[in-house]
């Protein structure tokens, strides 16, 4: 009998992301998450916000109230949550609401201060270190961005990272230099 090659590739689902937060980057994450293959779901409490003006028509828009949105969405079947609200009163409406569950990737934007302050209120809440260790915070790779697309630009790359399990560092510094 004849030989015969097979190459496997294994089929995944698009990886889904659910982006908490409608404001400027958010609408510059959730591009870039289809750009690189997302499935992505926006929830905002402000009608005005979700709005299909703002989005992608691929972009499965939702106005839910935060402190109860895992009630009408399947948390289970996202690989990644982004926490981008306007305050972190709602950041941490969003943890509460995404506590026990553990996708590749969780993160909230945030200044340090902010985060420092979200995260002594979660751990008066009873959060425990191991949980708030999953969560990336303040989100993103030190790019030095400053606009709405710069800074969705280094929490879309932070995302990519943790979900193929890389760093996130610079290629150069594993470069190989071949003498002559």
């Amino acid at each position: 009998v004849g030989e015969m090659e097979c190459f496997v590739q294994p089929v995944e689902n698009d990886p889904s992301v659910l982006v908490l937060g409608a404001g400027h980057v958010s609408r510059a994450i959730t591009d870039l998450l289809l750009f690189i293959g997302c499935r992505v779901t926006v929830v905002d409490d402000r009608p005005e916000y979700v709005v299909p003006e703002f989005f992608d028509e691929r972009v499965t828009r939702k106005c839910l109230p935060l402190e109860n949105f895992k009630n009408d969405l399947p948390l289970d079947e996202y690989n990644g949550f982004i926490i981008v609200t306007r305050a972190h009163e709602y950041d941490n409406i969003c943890l509460e609401q995404l506590r026990g569950y553990l996708p590749t990737y969780m993160g909230v934007m945030g200044s340090q201060k902010r985060i420092h302050h979200a995260f002594e209120v979660l751990s008066e809440q009873g959060w425990t270190q191991d949980e708030l260790d999953m969560i990336y915070a303040p989100i993103g790779l030190d790019l030095g961005a400053q606009t709405p697309e710069e800074i969705a630009l280094s929490i879309v790359s932070e995302y990519l990272a943790v979900v193929r399990g890389k760093k996130g560092g610079s290629l150069r510094k594993g470069r190989v230099i071949h003498e002559s």
